[in-house]
C-alpha cells in the first residue's frame, strides 16, 4: 500500500476489511573516550556518550461487515510512540601485565535514561468524516495521529477505546572491582490510562540492586582474544544475585508524592533471583552451597530440591526466581497487626535468638533497649523499628498512608535478610501469593525446571488489573 494511503482523505475511503501499517524508527548515538598516558603499568580511561531514539507504529482498520462494531462505527486506528533519550558516563582503572594482558581492576558506570511512550486505540464514526478531512483542530490532531507524533488526546476523548501514557526516568550505577561488580537502580514511571471515559493516574517506584562474581578464566581469555583480534567475546558469570522492590499506587492527581488513603489503592512486589554457571565440581563447591541457601531461603521447595543440588543430581547453569506480590488482604493485615508481633519479627530479621526476639515483645522491654545506643543486631532492631513506627504514625495521627515511608522500611528489612517467611510474617501466610521458579540440568545433561506458588493469585498489581479489567 503507498505511503500516502496514510492521508485522511484516502483513509476514509478504504475498502472493508482492509487493514494499513507502518511503523518508523530513528536512533542516533554520540560518545567519546578518553585515555591518560599510562603510569607504571596502570592507566585510567573515561568516557560519556548521548543516545536519542524514537519509535512509531501506527495501523488503521476499515471495518467490514461481520465485524463486531458501534453503530455507525467505520475505522479503528491503533498509535504507539515512543521517545527515549539516554546520557551516561563510565571511568576505569586498567593494570599491563608486561605489555600482555590488560586487565580492568577498578570500574565505574552511571547512566540516566527518560522515556516518554504512549498508546491509543480509538474508533472513528461516519460522522466523524468530515472532521476528519477537515484543515479544523480535529483534522490537525488526526494527520498527526497518523504520522505517529504525540496528540492532544483531548481532542479524541469521545473515541477512545484505551489510552495509555508513560513517562519513565531511570537512573543505573555500576562499580567492579577486579571479578566483583555491584549494581544499583532506581525507576520512577508515571503511567496515565483512559478507558470507557474514565482517567485514572498511577506511579510505580522500582528499585533494584545486583551482584555480580565474574569467571577468572573467562575474563582472560577475553583479554587475550581483545588483545589479538581487537574482539569482545565477553566475560561468564559464576553468579548473579538481585533483589528488586516495586510499589504501585494509583495518585488523585499528576503529583508523585506517594500518599494514599486506602489499601486497595497501591500493591508491592518483592523478587529475588540467584543464578550459578556451574555447581558440581570442588572448585564450585561456594556455588553449590550458595544454591541450596537461596532454595532455603526464598522458595517453599528446599526439602525436596537442596538434596538433589548437593549431590550434583541437579546443577548448573541454574536459576532460581521468587516473587512475593502484596495486595489489599496482605497490607491490610499488616496495618492491623500488634507492635509487638511486628516488633519480634524484625528482631528474627535481624537475626537475634528466638529468646531475644520474644523479649522484643514486651513493650517495656523494647522502650528501655530502643532508647539506647544500639550496635551490631540490635542497632538493626532500633533502626528498622523507627522507619516502621514512621509509617504507622502517618496512619494513626493522619490517616494517610506515606509509600515512602513504607518504601524506606521495606527496603531496610529486605536488605538485611533473605528469608521470605518474615515477609508472609508481615504479611499474612494466607493473605500474599508467593511464586517462582526453578531451573538447573540434570547430572546427564537434560533440562529441569519445576514451579512453586502459596496463596491465592490476586492480581498483577494495581495498574495491570486496572488495565485488563472489562
Amino acid at each position: 500500500m503507498p505511503f500516502l494511503a496514510f492521508d485522511p482523505k484516502n483513509v476514509v475511503k478504504l475498502p472493508q476489511d482492509e487493514i494499513i501499517m507502518k511503523e518508523d524508527y530513528f536512533t542516533t548515538y554520540a560518545g567519546g573516550i578518553v585515555t591518560a598516558p599510562a603510569f607504571y603499568a596502570f592507566s585510567f580511561s573515561g568516557g560519556a556518550h548521548v543516545e536519542y531514539s524514537k519509535m512509531s507504529k501506527v495501523s488503521v482498520h476499515s471495518l467490514g461487515m461481520n465485524d463486531p462494531k458501534k453503530p455507525g462505527e467505520i475505522i479503528r486506528v491503533s498509535a504507539e510512540k515512543q521517545e527515549s533519550k539516554a546520557v551516561g558516563v563510565s571511568a576505569s582503572l586498567q593494570v599491563d601485565f608486561f605489555n600482555l594482558l590488560k586487565l580492568t581492576i577498578l570500574s565505574y558506570d552511571l547512566e540516566y535514561q527518560y522515556k516518554n511512550a504512549s498508546k491509543q486505540d480509538l474508533s472513528f464514526f461516519d460522522k466523524d468524516v468530515n472532521d476528519i478531512i477537515s484543515s479544523n483542530e480535529f483534522g490537525e490532531e488526526f494527520k498527526k495521529l497518523l504520522k505517529g507524533k504525540f496528540v492532544d488526546i483531548d481532542y479524541f476523548k469521545e473515541r477512545i477505546v484505551q489510552h495509555e501514557q508513560r513517562l519513565n526516568e531511570n537512573l543505573s550505577s555500576k562499580y567492579g572491582v577486579l571479578l566483583l561488580s555491584k549494581m544499583k537502580q532506581s525507576e520512577t514511571e508515571f503511567v496515565r490510562i483512559i478507558k470507557k471515559n474514565s482517567s485514572k493516574t498511577f506511579y510505580r517506584h522500582h528499585s533494584e540492586s545486583m551482584k555480580v562474581v565474574q569467571s577468572l578464566v573467562s575474563k582472560i581469555f577475553n583479554v587475550i582474544i581483545n588483545r589479538i583480534l581487537d574482539f569482545d567475546v565477553g566475560v561468564k558469570n559464576m553468579s548473579t544475585a538481585s533483589k528488586s522492590l516495586d510499589i504501585e499506587y494509583e495518585s488523585s492527581s499528576d503529583e508523585n508524592d506517594m500518599i494514599v488513603d486506602d489499601e486497595e489503592k497501591f500493591s508491592v512486589l518483592i523478587t529475588h533471583q540467584y543464578q550459578a554457571s556451574n555447581t558440581h565440581k570442588k572448585i564450585h563447591k561456594f556455588y553449590n552451597k550458595k544454591a541450596r541457601y537461596y532454595l532455603s531461603q526464598i522458595t517453599p521447595i528446599s526439602n525436596e530440591m537442596n538434596p538433589l543440588v548437593k549431590t550434583h543430581k541437579l546443577r548448573g547453569p541454574l536459576k532460581i526466581v521468587s516473587s512475593i506480590r502484596i495486595t489489599k488482604d496482605g497490607l491490610k493485615h499488616f496495618h492491623e497487626q500488634s507492635e509487638d508481633e511486628i516488633y519480634y519479627l524484625i528482631a528474627k530479621n535481624c537475626n537475634l535468638s528466638e529468646e531475644k526476639s520474644q523479649e522484643m515483645k514486651r513493650a517495656d522491654y523494647r522502650a528501655r533497649k530502643l532508647r539506647r545506643w544500639q550496635a551490631g543486631k540490635m542497632a538493626c532492631v532500633k533502626h528498622s523499628g523507627n522507619k516502621y513506627k514512621d509509617y504507622m504514625n502517618d496512619i494513626k495521627e493522619r490517616g494517610i498512608m506515606n509509600l515512602e515511608k513504607l518504601k524506606t522500611f521495606l527496603a531496610k528489612f529486605y536488605k538485611k535478610n533473605d528469608n521470605y517467611r518474615y515477609f508472609l510474617g508481615l504479611f499474612g501466610k494466607d493473605k500474599v501469593f508467593v511464586h517462582g521458579e526453578f531451573s538447573a540440568k540434570t547430572s546427564e545433561g537434560r533440562p529441569f525446571s519445576t514451579f512453586f506458588q502459596n496463596g491465592e493469585f490476586q492480581g498483577m498489581g494495581v495498574i495491570d488489573n486496572y488495565r485488563l479489567a472489562p
